[in-house]
């Protein structure tokens, strides 16, 4: 192919070349049998033509674990906060919880305040590069609770949620109202009866 550029007007090799592979030389089917190059061709000389494009392999997504704390008022006001700007679902809502990637060991360390959290179970979402597990904690805070530092209260109808913190949020509400089974449309984990105060 080298030889057959004309150096003095290499965008229009170029443009011939793209041509070639747009009208002739295509992925699925190619018009071989019009094919300037085939005589110069080796998929063609040794019939492996179907063979090419040799697609890479697609990358194994990574597995994220993390914890989510559903918080919720007694006006059903949940406890929220902004995520970085930068980044996956950067600016969006989401619940307070973990960072995203290896399972943390003391899960209620990540609590945003003290309470009587509840196990919820897990929910699962599937981004492009990455499968994201989270277990859910869940519990009912006081009338005058203070939101803790970076975070507000809002109706979770009202919130714009991402997809992920959804699932967290329905998992975690329905273990409050005592219907675990509700979330996920049946899918969720079961609940354990599992209690613990956060530090």
């Amino acid at each position: 192919v080298t030889a057959m550029m004309v150096r003095s007007r290499p965008g229009d090799f170029a443009q011939a070349m793209m041509d070639l592979g747009a009208g002739v030389c295509t992925p699925r089917n190619p018009s071989c049998g019009i094919c300037p190059l085939r005589r110069g061709c080796r998929a063609h000389r040794e019939g492996t033509v179907d063979q090419f494009p040799v697609r890479a392999a697609k990358a194994a997504k990574a597995d994220w674990q993390g914890v989510a704390f559903v918080v919720r008022r007694a006006d059903g006001a949940i406890l929220l906060r902004r995520r970085p700007e930068k980044g996956l679902l950067g600016g969006m809502a989401e619940v307070f919880g973990s960072s995203w990637g290896e399972a943390p060991l003391e899960p209620l360390a990540h609590a945003p305040l003290r309470a009587d959290w509840q196990e919820a179970g897990a929910v699962s979402h599937v981004f492009t590069h990455a499968n994201l597990t989270l277990t859910v904690f869940a519990a009912n805070a006081g009338p005058s609770t203070k939101a803790p530092s970076g975070g507000y209260w809002q109706a979770p109808e009202e919130a714009g949620l991402p997809t992920a913190i959804k699932k967290a949020v329905e998992r975690g509400l329905a273990m409050l109202d005592g219907a675990p089974e509700a979330a996920a449309a049946g899918k969720a984990p079961r609940a354990t009866s599992r209690k613990a105060r956060a530090r």
